[in-house]
């Protein structure tokens, strides 16, 4: 759209003034403005102008000299609307007019898609030619998804699937290398007009973490493929990046998903199951091993959890089981049993999935209460037909005889580790293929939509 300045949203900080003429003011309101580019003083209400949101209608004039007056309004009432404004002397090019018929309460997802186009949209026509847009929640659109990461071992693992799914691509950036950031930016928006054929709607998954490092993406993508989308997906913690999602939907973000469940309940965004696509690539010997090299198999950082790991390595060692640890990120000091324990030892992921496929049950053991939906590792012990030792929450009812949940290492049901794998017959490689996720992503904003 040409209306379109991405200069203004980078430096401009609007003064808007909200007139309700429905009266269905509620807390969306502040979702309204809790964005880095609006700054509200007043609100106006049509009937109560003595409540406590609301200030006498015959004061709004005063404000003409802001930036906009946004009118929430019902469409019975457009024309009374339109002709209180003209008597009050309001200029229509000061005037943002927002169908409060469009508006679910409490959905702030599609609220905020709303609300922050206002900076740039001088009009509700205008607004209407940007939601036009071929749907995403419509399974026959001819979208063309590109996921756009950092360049990681594990990362074209999980992600596999694009480039190899139909009408999928990948885009992978080098972070480490001594580049310039703009150069690099430009270069990829060379790349992706490239990939993406002339007649596709480009859908662009953004991972997080390159969000985080290059700020002027989404800016960028929205500029280049106005009529495209762009979604951020969280592969960690929300509270671990140093970014708000409030900076990410006023850059342009259509739509926020996060790979932990609770995480995601608890910001108010999507969650979607992390993919893992290319684990048949590492793993042609994937089926069961009869003859297990050790019981229970751990890798990862020690992080908040390390007493935690060290217990739990305790009590299965004790109760005769062969254990294979491998836990980075601790200080010398810190480190118990080194003649046992492997530590800080640099793996690849293809290493890793040749240690699980050696062991007999993976240990997974969360970061700390703030998650909830189980890691990668579970994914892992699904394709490869492990058990799976889990002190994720998110598991304990969930009554398939492979997961072993536990709250005290202590009550762990040892016989269980050693006893075979149960085939369910579910085809775990569609649940975790990137084709699922994608279709996960169209359910959940037709949901919204809804």
């Amino acid at each position: 759209m040409d209306s379109m300045d991405v200069s203004a949203r980078e430096n401009k900080i609007l003064k808007l003034v909200l007139f309700d003429v429905t009266n269905i003011g509620t807390d969306w309101m502040d979702v309204l403005f809790n964005t880095q580019y609006v700054f509200l003083c007043e609100r106006f209400t049509l009937n109560n102008p003595n409540e406590e949101e609301g200030v006498d209608i015959t004061e709004l004039p005063h404000y003409c000299g802001w930036d906009y007056i946004v009118i929430l309004y019902a469409p019975e009432l457009k024309q009374m609307t339109d002709s209180l404004m003209a008597g009050l002397g309001i200029p229509k090019e000061k005037i943002i007019y927002i169908n409060s018929r469009k508006i679910i309460c409490e959905n702030y997802q599609e609220i905020k898609y709303i609300f922050r186009e206002l900076p740039i949209l001088r009009s509700e026509a205008e607004f209407e030619q940007k939601n036009n847009r071929i749907k995403l929640s419509d399974v026959n659109a001819p979208l063309f998804w590109i996921f756009i990461s950092f360049d990681q071992e594990s990362i074209r693992v999980l992600y596999d699937g694009f480039g190899r799914e139909k009408s999928t691509g990948s885009y992978y950036l080098d972070p480490w290398e001594n580049k310039d950031r703009v150069s690099e930016l430009r270069s990829m928006i060379n790349n992706l007009k490239r990939m993406i054929p002339d007649e596709r709607i480009p859908v662009f998954i953004l991972y997080a973490r390159v969000y985080e490092t290059y700020r002027e993406a989404i800016l960028l993508l929205r500029k280049t493929f106005p009529d495209g989308y762009t979604v951020i997906y969280y592969g960690d913690l929300i509270d671990k990046h140093r970014f708000k999602i409030e900076e990410a939907y006023n850059d342009g973000a259509d739509y926020i998903f996060a790979f932990d469940e609770k995480d995601a309940l608890d910001h108010n965004v999507l969650y979607l199951q992390e993919p893992l696509s290319g684990l048949g690539a590492l793993s042609s010997d994937k089926e069961a091993v009869t003859a297990a090299e050790f019981d229970v198999l751990f890798v990862g950082y020690a992080k908040e959890r390390l007493a935690k790991i060290l217990k739990t390595y305790e009590v299965l060692s004790a109760a005769g089981l062969r254990c294979e640890f491998y836990i980075a990120g601790v200080e010398e000091n810190d480190m118990k049993y080194p003649d046992r324990i492997h530590y800080n030892q640099w793996l690849d992921y293809s290493d890793i999935i040749r240690l699980d496929i050696k062991s007999r049950c993976l240990l997974e053991i969360l970061q700390n209460d703030e998650s909830y939906s189980p890691t990668t590792r579970f994914s892992e012990a699904r394709l490869l037909k492990k058990r799976i030792l889990t002190n994720c929450t998110a598991l304990k009812e969930c009554g398939d005889p492979n997961v072993i949940y536990y709250e005290d290492v202590h009550d762990i049901d040892f016989m269980r580790i050693r006893e075979p794998y149960e085939d369910n017959g579910i085809d775990y490689e569609h649940f975790y293929s990137v084709d699922a996720m994608l279709r996960s992503i169209c359910l959940a904003v037709a949901e919204i939509k809804q």
